[in-house]
C-alpha cells in the first residue's frame, strides 16, 4: 500500500481542513532537505525516512481564516494520535523532535476564527505524511573465499531494516593502488569471483546505506600471496575459535518477546527451497544454536524467546536437494542483532514547584528516570486539570527534551487553577516509563487583598450594621 495515498474519509471534512492538508500534501520530497535536516524521499516506498531525530515538516498556504494549525503524531501506526504542537498559518512549518527510530505518522486539525476545530474528532483524520526515522548504520560483513586457479573470490552480507541495495557497491586494490569497482550483483548477500591479473595482496571492501542514507563500509584483512593458490592469508591462531565479535553498535529494537522476522530468498534455483533454518547466538557469537522449527520459505518468521537481552540471528536456506550455506561457526557475525527489551523506563517524579516573586509565571518540574537502553530526548512532560476528574485530557507541557532531570515551563493564559503533572519517559524499544503528581498542584499563588478605596453616604438601606462606638 503506497504510505502517503489518503484513504476516502467517513464523512466530508471541513473546507478549511481539506486546504491544510492540501498543503500538506503538495510537499515536494525537496522540501524536507530544509536546513540541513537529514530528510530522504523513497520512490519505491513512497515514504520519507530521516538519518536525525530532529526535522521539519513545512506546509503551505492555508484558508485566511485558519487561526491555528496544529500537528498530531501517532507512533502505532494511526491506532491513536496524540498532539505534538501548534503554529500560526503565518509559522510555515512545525518542529519535530522524535522520541527514537521508528515510524511516525502525522495528521493535522485546524482552528479558525471562530474557534471551531476541523476535523472535530480525530478519529477521522488520516494519516498526511509517514517517516521513518533511522539513525542506525546497516550492519556488513565480507570475507575472502579460497582463491583458485588465479581466480579470487568474495562473499558478502548486508543487514538492516530499510537497507538501500541500489547503493551497495563491492571494490578491490592491490596494496597501495586506487580502488576498483567490481560488476556486482546489488543484493544483500553474494559473492562475486574474478581474476584481479596480478599476484599481490590484494584489499577489497564493501560500501552501502540504507534509506535514510546511513552510510556503512566493511574492509577485508589483506587476501595474501595469492601465487600460492592456497586463498587468503593465514588467520592468527588457526584452529582455534576466533574471538567473538564486537557487539553491535546499533541493534534492532523490540519491547516484545515474539517478534516477526522477515527475510528474503534470493538465486533459488529450479528445486525450490525446502526450508530455512534459523541459527541464534546469545553470547555476542561464542556460540550459535539452532532452533527446533524452522522458517518457511515465504516470511514472515515468527521469533519467541524467552527473556530479555541480545540475540543474533542468521538464517540458512536449504534447497530442494539439500545444498546450503554452512552454517554460522563461533565468532561469526549474525544476519541481525536484535535487542529484546520489555522493561519500561523507571521514572520518580521528584517536585514539582510554582515560582514566586522574581519567578512567578514559571513552574519547574524535576525527576529522575533511568534506563538501560534509553532513547534521546526521551522525556515528554503533561499536565491535566486536576478538577475535570479521572478523564481528563492530558496537555504536552514538552515533548522529546532531554533527560537532564529538571525543566522550566512559562505557565500559559488560561491554567486551570489546580492541575496534575506526569513525566514519560521512552527507551529505544518504546517503552514507556511514566510517574505523576498524586495531589493536585496549585497554580494560582495569588493571596486576594481587600482595602477601601472611597467612603460615600448610603444611598439605601443594606450592607453590615456597624455597633456603636
Amino acid at each position: 500500500m503506497n504510505p502517503l495515498l489518503n484513504e476516502p474519509p467517513r464523512r466530508p471534512y471541513h473546507p478549511h481542513y481539506l486546504a491544510a492538508l492540501a498543503a500538506l500534501l503538495v510537499l515536494a520530497p525537496a522540501a524536507w532537505a530544509v536546513g540541513g535536516d537529514g530528510i530522504y524521499y523513497s520512490a519505491s516506498d513512497s515514504a520519507y525516512f530521516s538519518g536525525q531525530n530532529s526535522f521539519r515538516i513545512p506546509f503551505g498556504d492555508v484558508d485566511r481564516r485558519i487561526q491555528e494549525v496544529i500537528l498530531y503524531v501517532s507512533v502505532n501506526y494511526g491506532q491513536s494520535y496524540e498532539r505534538v504542537t501548534s503554529v500560526a498559518p503565518s509559522d510555515r512549518e512545525f518542529r519535530f523532535q522524535a522520541r527514537g527510530d521508528g515510524w511516525y505518522w502525522f495528521t493535522v486539525q485546524t482552528r479558525d476564527s471562530d474557534n471551531r476545530l476541523s476535523p472535530p474528532d480525530l478519529s477521522l483524520a488520516q494519516p498526511q505524511i509517514k517517516v521513518c526515522v533511522d539513525t542506525r548504520a546497516p550492519t556488513v560483513t565480507m570475507r575472502w573465499l579460497p582463491a583458485n586457479n588465479g581466480m579470487v573470490g568474495v562473499e558478502w552480507e548486508a543487514s538492516d531494516t530499510n537497507l538501500d541495495v541500489t547503493t551497495l557497491r563491492v571494490d578491490y586494490r592491490a596494496a597501495g593502488g586506487d580502488w576498483q569497482p567490481l560488476p556486482i550483483k546489488q543484493t544483500a548477500s553474494g559473492s562475486y569471483s574474478w581474476n584481479p591479473g596480478t599476484t599481490a595482496s590484494l584489499e577489497a571492501r564493501i560500501q552501502v546505506q540504507d534509506k535514510a542514507h546511513n552510510p556503512a563500509e566493511y574492509k577485508t584483512p589483506p587476501s595474501g600471496d595469492l601465487r600460492t593458490g592456497g586463498g587468503p592469508a593465514p588467520v592468527p591462531g588457526a584452529g582455534t575459535a576466533p574471538p567473538p565479535p564486537d557487539g553491535p553498535a546499533n541493534p534492532i529494537m523490540v519491547n516484545s518477546k515474539r517478534f516477526e522476522l522477515n527475510f528474503k530468498i534470493d538465486d533459488v534455483g529450479s528445486s525450490k527451497v525446502k526450508a530455512v533454518e534459523v541459527w541464534y547466538t546469545q553470547d555476542g557469537g561464542r556460540s550459535w544454536q539452532k532452533k527446533e522449527q524452522d522458517a518457511q520459505p515465504d516470511p514472515p518468521y515468527i521469533v519467541s524467546v524467552e527473556k530479555e537481552g541480545l540475540y543474533g540471528i542468521t538464517l540458512i536456506a536449504r534447497s530442494g536437494v539439500g545444498l546450503a550455506l554452512p552454517p554460522p561457526k563461533a565468532g561469526d557475525p549474525p544476519q541481525v542483532w536484535v535487542q529484546v527489551d520489555v522493561t519500561k523506563p523507571k521514572v520518580n517524579l521528584v517536585g514539582v514547584e510554582v515560582g514566586r516573586g522574581p519567578d512567578t509565571g514559571y513552574i519547574t518540574v524535576r525527576w529522575n528516570a533511568r534506563d538501560e537502553h534509553m532513547a534521546a530526548n526521551p522525556i515528554t512532560i503533561s499536565y491535566a486539570d486536576a478538577s475535570a476528574g479521572e478523564n481528563a485530557p492530558w496537555q504536552v507541557m514538552v515533548a522529546n527534551t532531554a533527560n537532564s532531570g529538571q525543566y522550566v515551563w512559562r505557565m500559559p493564559e488560561g491554567l486551570p487553577p489546580q492541575i496534575l503533572v506526569r513525566v514519560e519517559a521512552i527507551d529505544q524499544a518504546g517503552n514507556i516509563g511514566q510517574d505523576q503528581t498524586v495531589k493536585p498542584i496549585s497554580t494560582d499563588l495569588s493571596i486576594p487583598k481587600a482595602r477601601v478605596i472611597d467612603v460615600h453616604p448610603a444611598q439605601s438601606a443594606g450592607g453590615g450594621a456597624m455597633p456603636p462606638p
